[in-house]
């Protein structure tokens, strides 16, 4: 899947432009990368986590996101030739919390905040973002 790309390949297929950071892609050309497993390994950041899991959060609500982050993580390693155990590759306990943080933080940011923006404040430090908890736990 990290050879070079053909004329025959998909339009969902796309590779990232050489020396491009995940962490610097367009939130939509990550997501669509980290889809249909083009991402490579290196770019896969914890940044990068963050980034696709908030997309997903945001366009299918926390338990759709959860689903398919669960899958599209799992599909992701296995491209790269990591192993989905206990000790490496998928981690359900950090993604189930990172989910649900990631809903918390949108509920808490009035409707019309662009997404790009509610991911700058995910993945901003805590004292940078003058994000604060507004609802009740």
């Amino acid at each position: 899947m990290n050879g070079p790309r053909t004329s025959n390949d998909t339009a969902l297929q796309r590779q990232l432009p050489v020396n491009t950071s995940a962490d610097m892609l367009t939130l939509t050309d990550l997501v669509a990368a980290f889809r249909d497993c083009t991402l490579p390994k290196e770019e896969w950041t914890h940044l990068a986590h963050l980034r696709v899991g908030a997309w997903h959060v945001h366009h299918f609500g926390g338990p759709a996101a959860l689903a398919m982050l669960r899958a599209g993580i799992r599909r992701l390693n296995d491209s790269h030739g990591t192993t989905n155990s206990r000790d490496s590759g998928y981690h359900e306990t950090i993604t189930v919390a990172y989910v649900r943080l990631i809903e918390e933080l949108f509920a808490d940011l009035a409707a019309g905040v662009p997404l790009e923006r509610r991911v700058e404040l995910l993945t901003e430090s805590p004292g940078r973002s003058g994000w604060r908890r507004t609802s009740p736990r």
